[in-house]
C-alpha cells in the first residue's frame, strides 16, 4: 500500500480542505441563486382577514390547508394586505381572488399589469355571481383581465345546479365535468375526481371576447384558451337582475353544462404568461374552491387547484409550441416516408411476382402451342 511522507501528509490535508470548502462555497452559490418560487395571494380586497391572519377565522383550515400544500411544493407564499410593487417584486404567480366590498383602484391594476407585462408570470383571477345584485365584483374581474389583454372574460350572471350542489342547495355548485379531450389542460385535470367534484359557491360562468365580439366558449374555439371545469349538464343561468344586466354570451334560465374554468396559454406581450380564470374563489371568499368537503359532500378541489399552480409555473412560450409541432411533423414526415419505402418494397415484390407468373403463362402458352401443333402433324 501507498504511504504518504510526513512532508506530504500535511499537503495533502490542506488540498482535501480546499476541495471541501470549495464545494461548499459552489453549493452555497447554487442556494442562492435558485431562491423559492414566490406566490402572491391577494387579501387586500375582502377575500380573508385584511391582517393576514387566519387565526380564529372560520376557513383557517382551509386556508392552513391552502398554504401547507403550496409551501410543501417549495412555494414561498406572501399573504398580501396590499397590491403594490413591492409586494409583486419577484413574484411569479398572483391569486387575485373576487374582490369583496373593495374595488381595485386603477393605481393597483396597474401595478398588476406593469408586473405581467414582465413577461414569464401567471395569474389566477376569480369571479363570483351577481347574486345580491353585486355586479362590481364581476366589473373587477373584467377590468384586470381586459387591461392584461385576456380573450377570458365573466359572466355578469349566476349559475347554479339542482343535482350536482353541496347540502342540496343548486347556489353550492359542484363543477363535476373536466377536459379531457385538450392535450393542453391534461396535467390541469389529471387525477381529478369528477365523482367528487369541486366546489363553486354561488358562482359566475365564463364567455370567450375575440375582437370585440363575445362567444360562449362551449361551443367556440378561442386561440390559446381552453376550458378545464364545466358544470353538470344539469346546469342552470339564473341572473339575479334580469331587468338591470342579462348575461353577454348566454341567456336566462339556458340549461346545461356550462364552461366555469378556463385557462390561457402564451398570453402577455411576449408570449409566455398564463392566465387561470374562475367563476369562484380558489382560496378565501365564503367557501373556496380549495375546499376538501362541504356539508358532508366530498370534494378534489385542492388536487385541481394544486395542479393547475403546477402547471402554471411552468414557462412557456409560444416557439416552443412552434418548434414541438415542427418537430412533431418531421417524425410524422419520417413515419410516411419510412411507410412509403415499405410499400414500395412490396410493390417491387409483387411487380416481380406478376412477371414471373406472366413469364410462367407464356410458357405455358407456348408450350401448349407447341403442342398442339405437334398433334396436327
Amino acid at each position: 500500500m501507498y504511504k504518504l511522507g510526513k512532508r506530504k501528509v500535511p499537503l495533502f490535508l490542506l488540498s482535501l480542505l480546499t476541495i471541501v470548502l470549495l464545494i461548499t462555497t459552489i453549493a452555497s452559490v447554487g442556494a442562492i441563486a435558485a431562491p423559492k418560487l414566490k406566490i402572491v395571494i391577494d387579501l387586500s380586497h375582502g377575500q380573508g382577514p385584511s391582517t393576514g391572519d387566519w387565526t380564529g377565522h372560520k376557513l383557517e383550515r382551509e386556508a392552513a390547508n391552502f398554504e401547507g400544500n403550496l409551501t410543501a411544493k417549495g412555494y414561498q407564499v406572501v399573504w398580501a394586505t396590499e397590491i403594490s410593487e413591492s409586494v409583486l417584486a419577484d413574484a411569479q404567480f398572483l391569486f387575485l381572488g373576487s374582490v369583496y366590498g373593495k374595488n381595485l383602484t386603477d393605481a393597483e391594476v396597474d401595478v398588476i399589469v406593469n408586473w405581467f407585462r414582465q413577461g414569464e408570470k401567471t395569474i389566477w383571477v376569480a369571479a363570483d355571481s351577481d347574486y345580491g345584485g353585486y355586479r362590481y365584483i364581476v366589473d373587477n374581474t373584467n377590468k384586470v383581465l381586459r387591461t392584461i389583454g385576456s380573450k377570458i372574460r365573466a359572466e355578469p350572471t349566476a349559475a347554479q345546479d339542482p343535482y350536482a350542489n353541496c347540502g342540496k342547495a343548486g347556489y353550492r355548485l359542484r363543477a363535476n365535468v373536466t377536459n379531457v379531450v385538450d392535450s393542453e389542460v391534461a396535467a390541469i385535470v389529471s387525477g381529478v375526481d369528477n365523482k367528487k367534484g369541486v366546489l363553486f359557491h354561488g358562482p359566475t360562468i365564463l364567455y370567450g371576447f375575440v375582437n370585440g365580439t363575445a362567444v360562449a366558449l362551449e361551443t367556440t374555439k378561442v386561440k390559446n384558451v381552453y376550458w378545464v371545469m364545466k358544470t353538470g349538464a344539469s346546469g342552470i343561468i339564473v341572473d339575479a337582475d334580469p331587468t338591470v344586466r342579462l348575461p353577454i354570451a348566454h341567456e336566462d334560465g339556458q340549461q346545461g353544462s356550462f364552461v366555469i374554468m378556463a385557462v390561457e396559454r402564451y398570453a402577455g406581450p411576449n408570449g409566455n404568461c398564463k392566465i387561470i380564470v374562475t367563476g369562484e374563489n380558489p382560496y378565501g371568499g365564503y367557501q373556496p374552491m380549495f375546499s376538501s368537503a362541504y356539508y358532508g359532500e366530498a370534494l378534489d378541489g385542492s388536487n385541481l387547484v394544486m395542479n393547475a399552480v403546477s402547471w402554471g409555473v411552468k414557462v412557456e412560450y409560444e416557439s416552443d409550441k412552434v418548434t414541438s409541432e415542427i418537430s412533431q411533423l418531421k417524425s410524422t414526415i419520417a413515419t410516411q416516408a419510412s411507410e412509403i419505402s415499405k410499400l414500395k418494397t412490396e410493390i417491387e415484390g409483387l411487380r416481380s411476382m406478376i412477371y414471373a407468373a406472366i413469364g410462367v403463362a407464356i410458357i405455358g402458352i407456348i408450350v401448349g402451342a407447341v403442342g398442339i401443333f405437334v398433334k396436327k402433324k
